[in-house]
């Protein structure tokens, strides 16, 4: 296997012992492996991530390290980095962390999934990014986040009345009224005093959130979550992490739960007390239809080319359950506040007060990628939140590399039904985009 040599090469920079390497997965973006030596179990694993930005993640997982959350022990080299550089790869070793693994219908799971999130944003503050790192950074960039993603919804609204015969377009129309007021009214509420003096604060202290908070970066230890690995890092507001957790939780169960989402915030004020203003702004970010706007988003823009009609009118009927059944939790903001604000803080340690390590990359630079088995290719970019059509708009690109192997699925929709899926001006230069790619591959 050309990659191999990669591998070894990579533990060759580690001052370890080992006795064996099996793979455990592999997608288009990350693989990991096992990894057996005469210090444990660990694991590797390969991202396609340049390493200034890598530089910034592990940094920050060095730092909640140090500070005494439960995460797993990143490895260093013989040469004390953090990780290692093969362009256009970075490549982390840590340890293996065993566990119960954690389920979303078991509400003992979520409430430890909750405690933990509290700490890992405690933990978090006071964090520096070194000055060689490439930081993600979403913080103060709501109010742009938000106008974006109404005007796409009104254009949205517009494409799908003309198409009148496509079920997915029927649908959408159906509801898009009154998503979009509710989007307005969000953006409205963050327009206060609130969230510019939450931003401040959050920019102030260093605090950062995962930015895609899943319980299959988790493991259950005794009573309380252990993180297994942090892939990535955004300087943003406690929020996002929040919002993007319940709301995940919520689609899987098809309708919006107000008990237990207010359980979800009551275990969490246990481990991080917000006061009123700060519940606010997640309210604010609760109501906005997030899910409603990403399920329509990739819709348009065919960004699940192998999806079919039936599976895109499945997601979009879900999160539309999902989003109406929201509306009374989000307009009885009082009183679950003061279900939240009941929560008495759980001992759960104090962080330490840690200098931010020193924090380096041992990198490998071949003189011909070819003897490594590396193939030369364009890195790839993380996540996929876009603004604006210019550059001094965006937040970050739009990731379309993953779609490079793939084949697109055909403009009708399913067999036998002779439908089309309307088309956008966006969506032509993405798959323009896409033959592109695959022709340089």
């Amino acid at each position: 296997m050309p990659q191999g040599s990669v591998v070894r090469a990579v533990l060759d920079c580690y001052p370890l012992k080992v006795s064996d390497v099996s793979l455990v997965q592999r997608r288009t973006r990350r693989t990991f492996w096992a990894v057996a030596t005469d210090q444990g179990e660990m694991i590797l694993r390969q991202t396609r991530v340049d390493s200034p930005r890598m530089l910034f993640i592990v940094a920050a997982h060095l730092y909640l390290e140090k500070r005494g959350l439960a995460i797993s022990r990143l490895q260093p080299t013989k040469e004390g980095g953090a990780c290692v550089s093969v362009a256009p790869d970075s490549y982390v070793l840590f340890e293996r962390m065993k566990g119960q693994p954690l389920n979303y219908f078991d509400r003992e799971h979520l409430k430890q999934a909750m405690q933990f999130m509290a700490g890992f944003h405690v933990a978090s503050e006071g964090y520096s990014a070194p000055s060689e790192s490439k930081s993600r950074r979403r913080v103060g960039k709501w109010h742009r986040l938000y106008t974006w993603r109404i005007q796409e919804l009104e254009g949205y609204r517009l494409l799908a009345a003309s198409h009148p015969d496509d079920p997915f377009s029927a649908t959408f129309n159906e509801h898009a009224d009154f998503m979009i007021e509710s989007a307005k009214r969000a953006l409205t509420a963050i327009e206060g005093p609130e969230y510019e003096n939450w931003t401040n604060e959050c920019a102030e202290r260093g605090t950062f959130c995962q930015q895609d908070f899943t319980l299959a970066r988790l493991v259950s230890r005794g009573d309380s979550a252990s993180m297994r690995e942090l892939r990535s890092i955004t300087k943003d507001l406690p929020a996002r992490d929040m919002r993007i957790f319940i709301n995940k939780i919520m689609t899987k169960l098809s309708v919006w739960d107000s008990n237990l989402a207010a359980d979800l915030l009551h275990w969490y004020q246990e481990g991080n007390a917000l006061d009123e203003p700060k519940w606010r702004v997640l309210w604010a970010d609760l109501q906005f239809p997030h899910l409603f706007y990403s399920t329509v988003h990739k819709y348009y823009l065919n960004l699940r080319p192998i999806w079919s009609l039936e599976k895109h009118l499945q997601a979009l009927k879900n999160v539309i359950s999902v989003e109406e059944t929201k509306t009374d939790f989000v307009n009885h903001f009082d009183e679950t506040y003061a279900y939240i604000n009941g929560a008495l803080p759980v001992d759960a340690g104090t962080f330490k007060d840690v200098q931010q390590p020193q924090v380096t990359i041992t990198v490998i630079e071949p003189g011909k990628p070819e003897a490594l088995g590396v193939v030369e290719t364009k890195p790839e970019t993380e996540e996929v939140e876009h603004i604006g059509q210019d550059g001094g708009d965006r937040i970050d690109p739009i990731d379309l590399t993953e779609f490079r192997f793939e084949t697109p699925a055909p403009e009708k929709g399913p067999v036998g039904t002779g439908r089309k899926r309307p088309s956008s001006q966006k969506r032509g230069r993405r798959q323009k985009g896409r033959l592109r790619g695959r022709r340089r591959g």
